[in-house]
């Protein structure tokens, strides 16, 4: 403890702690002379020196006759030890804040239970709070059509010890209604037991966009291949990317890739690139049209 045998001789125990620490010193003093083992932890703080944690193991002594005599004191330096722990506490405790405000729903399960779920994972099942899905078997939260697909990624996550890919799957939420979600799945130790970490992603705002683009963009193929009249596309390079059906009889051809590979001659155009171009921006602005060309088969 830092001291010579001529300043602890004589001297209570607890002279040698901060005067916050004593009560609870003396109390276990008390206590093991009494007859019981006794244990803290307490702080000493040399002068102009870092403070030393003490983990303190106290057991009575007894004479021959059964009666206390004396307590014998077994301290141990666990300074270091209680840094590390207060370090993963910290640790712990950002990760927390990171996990709690992750726009993304992450959720741990461990044998097969979910046993944390963020706020995110919360709102994305509909649920009231957490305790509606702690305990939960994590299989009953997935659509029946991708059970298992999930089973055999968890069984590649116990064997392989690695995460899995990302997938999209089908979640149900708990009022039943499915919801499109992208997941990925990594190994996980949580409480001192083998789990897994999901973190997944509502795609439901993505899927409908696609949704949405697939079936303008037939719309638009069925409008192309209906007309009758020509209808092309050209990049700023005047290479063509989109004929319609028409344009290609129009022109004699049969294959739009034919074309497409030829397009960038514009060989079947009398008329020069540039007086085209011209045309296009002398006549445009003035909100007419392009005078007709004539086109012919290479």
């Amino acid at each position: 403890m830092g001291c010579q045998e001529s300043e602890v001789l004589d001297r209570k125990l607890s002279d040698f702690f901060p005067e916050k620490m004593r009560p609870d010193i003396d109390s276990a003093v008390e206590k093991v002379l009494a007859g019981e083992q006794s244990s803290l932890e307490t702080i000493q703080t040399p002068p102009e020196q870092p403070a030393i944690i003490w983990n303190a193991i106290l057991n009575p002594v007894c004479r021959r006759d059964g009666k206390i005599s004396s307590f014998v004191g077994i301290f141990s330096n666990i300074t270091e030890r209680k840094h590390a722990e207060e370090q993963l506490r910290e640790s712990e405790e950002r990760y927390r804040q990171l996990v709690e405000l992750s726009p993304d729903a992450i959720f741990i399960q461990s044998e097969g239970k979910i046993v944390y779920i963020n706020a995110a994972g919360v709102r994305l099942f509909v649920a009231e709070d957490r305790s509606w899905l702690l305990g939960k078997q994590a299989l009953e939260l997935i659509h029946p059509d991708y059970r298992q697909i999930v089973r055999e990624r968890i069984r590649q996550l116990k064997d392989e010890n690695t995460k899995v890919p990302i997938i999209e799957e089908k979640y149900l939420r708990l009022d039943g209604i499915p919801v499109d979600v992208e997941v990925v799945a990594t190994p996980f130790n949580y409480q001192n037991k083998p789990a897994v970490q999901v973190i997944t992603r509502d795609i439901a705002g993505r899927k409908l966009v696609e949704k949405v683009l697939l079936e303008s963009k037939e719309k638009i193929s069925q409008i192309l291949n209906s007309t009758s009249e020509g209808i092309y596309g050209l990049d700023v390079n005047a290479n063509y990317t989109v004929l319609n059906p028409a344009s290609l009889r129009i022109l004699g051809y049969q294959d739009e890739n034919d074309l497409i590979e030829k397009a960038h001659i514009i060989s079947f155009i009398t008329q020069s690139l540039m007086e085209l171009r011209t045309q296009k921006r002398n006549v445009l602005p003035a909100g007419q049209s392009l005078k007709e060309s004539t086109f012919t088969k290479i």
